[in-house]
């Protein structure tokens, strides 16, 4: 494979050794949630714990009525669309799975496989997760382009006749991408997560086995560069096929980690 370079990228999140925290993505299943049933698909959700009196809560939900302030309601109209965020609102759908009127907007904060996620402290089993602030007013430069640790993307999980799991972009409402926000401190078990290789990081190039050193990140919602020589080189890419699967995805660095980013397909319904 050839690697792309860039001599300048100005755009997304970067990481180095001055970054406060650590970057991971979130495991996929491993197993479908629809084994036994074939060409089905679900939500692969994972509920956030909060965090009460310094310690973590296994059995409890981080559910946010967003309808007390309405720039949250207003974010995440804008980014997912009218009609997208009325159906992500109803019984059934899982982030605003509340059994209240959808016009309350209770929102239930819980990641998807293959999100990116930035780990600000880990304890008694737990990854403490950055998030976005639900008292503070909506920061629109915070998109999945620009900022993918601090949103969430839609993932499907699934399995078929001629595979036995894959994960999936939503093929009838396209990208579906909103706020990862929260009020309080947000946690995740840490086997839940795969860390990204710490920094610098010795390694070679896919196919040419050509030794490298990476002296930073910079992800850039489902792609991730690495800074080698003062260029920036792709790592690794979700290309945009209009399939939105797991099978898009290109790797052109060695013992890169093994879990998937989300696929994109390029484009999200948006009906008024």
């Amino acid at each position: 494979m050839n690697v792309k370079e860039f001599n300048t990228i100005s755009e997304g999140l970067v990481v180095d050794r001055k970054f406060e925290g650590r970057l991971a993505r979130v495991r996929h299943d491993t197993v479908a949630r629809t084994e036994g049933i074939s060409l089905q698909m679900t939500n692969e959700v994972f509920p956030c714990r909060p965090v009460q009196d310094g310690k973590v809560n296994p059995h409890s939900k981080i559910i946010t009525k967003l309808a007390n302030r309405a720039e949250w309601v207003d974010r995440f109209r804008e980014m997912m669309g009218k009609f997208v965020l009325g159906q992500f609102a109803t019984h059934g759908y899982g982030w605003m799975d509340t059994n209240h009127d959808i016009y309350e907007y209770k929102f239930g904060l819980i990641q998807c496989g293959g999100n990116l996620v930035n780990v600000t402290a880990v304890d008694s089993g737990y990854a403490y997760l950055q998030t976005q602030d639900f008292y503070q007013y909506p920061d629109r430069t915070l998109t999945y382009k620009h900022a993918p640790h601090l949103v969430i993307k839609q993932v499907l999980v699934g399995n078929s006749a001629t595979q036995k799991i894959f994960w999936i972009t939503d093929k009838k409402r396209g990208d579906v991408i909103f706020p990862a926000v929260s009020p309080v401190q947000a946690a995740l078990p840490v086997e839940q997560l795969e860390f990204f290789p710490e920094l610098p990081w010795a390694t070679w190039l896919d196919g040419k086995h050509l030794p490298v050193v990476i002296k930073a990140y910079r992800f850039l919602g489902s792609d991730t560069y690495g800074l080698i020589d003062n260029t920036w080189c792709l790592l690794e890419e979700m290309q945009i096929t209009g399939n939105g699967s797991h099978l898009d995805r290109r790797v052109y660095v060695e013992n890169w980690i093994e879990t998937c980013p989300p696929p994109v397909i390029g484009w999200t319904r948006n009906l008024e």
